[in-house]
């Protein structure tokens, strides 16, 4: 429990890559345990695309009795709150209050709470993703959607597609589907420092990634430029 009452149970997102043992992705995602530990299991939260081939990969590396893997995609929503009133908006309007405005916005990036009020509750993690204060906010579908609503009722003003993409390129953060897909190999997308924990014990794909990391290099990799007073390209 954190401040916020018994109801707030405090966590993180562990960001995350899922690779091929020749060391391509199968995608990136954020892994949550769930409030109440076991019971939950743990939430991997995926992008939509990649989702055919991450659950192939589990069905094949991951033995059913030890685990097994559910797509929980049409129960469940998620919506991001982003720019510099997020946390004031999302606790005020959104949480009822149950975690100050200061307290929310101090969490540090992967850092989430979770609102136990009845079934799967809701979740609220803070994100690094945009060029801006932003919280990727995910419950069951029906509350989910009822969230949104009240926030936009409540002033919040809805982001386009493409609004979202120009604050994640601002971030330096890439996006799967456009920036990786399966044939990247993980040192190639710019996420090493992130995704990758090298005291960690064996893991498919482990080899290719030691390798090009102690004896080899890359021949292309991910950058961000910065244009100066140039014109900004389309």
């Amino acid at each position: 429990p954190v401040p916020g009452g018994p109801d707030v149970t405090g966590g993180a997102a562990l960001y995350a890559a899922v690779l091929t043992p020749k060391g391509r992705m199968v995608t990136d995602l954020r892994v949550v345990r769930g409030p109440r530990g076991e019971e939950d299991g743990l939430l991997l939260e995926a992008p939509a695309s990649s989702l055919p081939g991450l659950l192939a990969h589990l069905a094949k590396y991951v033995p059913p009795r030890f685990a097994k893997s559910v797509d929980v995609t049409e129960l469940t929503g998620s919506f991001t709150v982003a720019g510099p009133g997020a946390a004031a908006l999302l606790s005020r309007e959104g949480l009822g209050l149950r975690l100050e405005t200061a307290e929310m916005g101090a969490l540090a990036e992967g850092e989430g709470r979770w609102f136990d009020g009845g079934g799967v509750g809701v979740l609220a993690i803070k994100s690094g993703d945009l060029a801006t204060q932003a919280f990727d906010v995910g419950a069951d579908r029906t509350t989910s959607d009822a969230l949104a609503a009240g926030l936009l009722e409540a002033g919040a003003a809805e982001l386009t597609l493409s609004e979202l993409d120009v604050l994640r390129v601002e971030a330096g953060r890439p996006a799967w589907g456009v920036d990786m897909d399966q044939e990247t190999l993980l040192p190639e997308t710019g996420i090493d420092s992130r995704a990758i924990d090298h005291t960690k014990g064996c893991y498919t794909g482990q080899e290719v990634i030691v390798r090009i990391r102690d004896r080899g290099h890359v021949n292309r990799k991910l950058r961000g430029l910065r244009l100066g007073g140039a014109p900004l390209p389309q």
